[in-house]
């Protein structure tokens, strides 16, 4: 009996360690025929999805617009004012490193800027059905050295209709890629502005 002894405790021994395997598998719901394991549910913070696209198909800038991100090389803005039934855009950026930085246009536009409703419609883009030489222009922005353009918008929707008064955004692009001294690419956002305002 005592050869056989050996045998027996292992085999009782690998029961036990298969039922405990067995008891710890995942539970089966049978009401929704899906394997589901008891794990603490995680908090997550809710972010708020928006469907509201732009005239090229990308995501709304403003809504949400990066309030956090603060830049590091340029600082690109937008001044708005009514002048003669138009809007005027006073446009800028400015080198704000301590260091050159260097805009490269891939054509001879400069800049671009989107027209939206005050809920994030998109009304007008200057540049579409605009064409522009291709033509590589580059510029050296020194330390605090600023490049300021001036553009209007008529008032007028893309299809050619007057706009209604009321509240609107505009989002300017300087349409260049920005390079530092040590040829390190700045972040495009930095390339960007946004504005509000009115109708009248």
């Amino acid at each position: 009996m005592k050869k056989f002894r050996l045998p027996i405790v292992l085999a009782a021994g690998l029961l036990l360690a298969s039922a405990a395997a067995i008891f710890a598998l995942p539970k089966w719901d049978s009401r929704n025929e899906r394997m589901e394991e008891k794990v603490e549910e995680e908090k997550r913070p809710f972010v708020k999805k928006l469907n509201i696209r732009r005239p090229d198909g990308m995501p709304n800038p403003f809504l949400p617009f990066q309030k956090d991100f603060k830049p590091e090389h340029l600082q690109s803005a937008v001044q708005t004012a009514e002048e003669n039934g138009r809007i005027r855009l006073d446009i800028s950026v400015q080198n704000i490193s301590s260091a050159p930085v260097r805009l490269q246009f891939p054509t001879s536009q400069r800049y671009d800027f989107l027209i939206f409703g005050e809920k994030g419609e998109p009304l007008y883009r200057w540049s579409e059905g605009k064409a522009f030489l291709q033509v590589i222009n580059e510029v050296e922005l020194e330390a605090g050295g600023r490049l300021s353009f001036t553009a209007y918008w008529d008032g007028k929707r893309k299809n050619g209709k007057k706009a209604e008064k009321g509240k609107y955004l505009v989002k300017v692009i300087i349409t260049a890629k920005a390079k530092t001294s040590e040829g390190k690419t700045v972040d495009s956002r930095e390339l960007s502005a946004t504005g509000r305002f009115s109708l009248p």
